[in-house]
């Protein structure tokens, strides 16, 4: 796992030379090079940053393998459901499904939907008060702080 402010530091004293070359040329060279000099180093920087780093970083807070799991379940024939979910996973259902899907809002209509239609897959946040024990744990992911489970119907 690549930690981000390890790798900015790691950047910073790896082009701290450069900036210090282009310091101590300032005398030689005319202040418009030089800005044009530093302008520059700090695109690279910028760049190289958030194309290198920050999208290795960025696995633990997308909701994309939560999506491409409810997407597999959809890809076998299985009817997908959202229960009480965040509007970020909401909206993410939205752009990776290209699609929404039906939100159950109660534990009552949770029950009601996987005891009536047994191979709906819902997507659960895990919470201590929801008793899930009754229906079938079909995979379990991290998301961010939270944990999420996809039930089915009866065990």
């Amino acid at each position: 796992q690549v930690h981000a402010h390890i790798m900015a530091g790691l950047v910073s004293v790896a082009l701290l030379p450069l900036l210090v070359i282009l310091w101590r040329s300032l005398p030689a060279l005319r202040v418009f090079n030089f800005m044009a000099s530093c302008g520059a180093a700090v695109l690279i920087v910028y760049v190289g940053y958030y194309s290198l780093v920050v999208p290795h970083d960025d696995g633990k807070d997308s909701p994309r393998q939560l999506m491409n799991r409810l997407a597999d379940f959809a890809a076998d024939g299985r009817p997908v459901a959202l229960f009480q979910p965040i509007e970020r996973i909401e909206g993410a259902t939205s752009f990776y499904l290209q699609r929404r899907l039906p939100v159950i809002e109660t534990a009552e209509g949770l029950t009601r939907t996987l005891v009536d239609k047994p191979q709906t897959v819902v997507l659960v946040k895990q919470q201590g008060q929801l008793d899930l024990s009754e229906f079938r744990d079909e995979a379990l992911l991290p998301y961010g702080s939270a944990t999420y489970r996809y039930v089915s119907g009866k065990r």
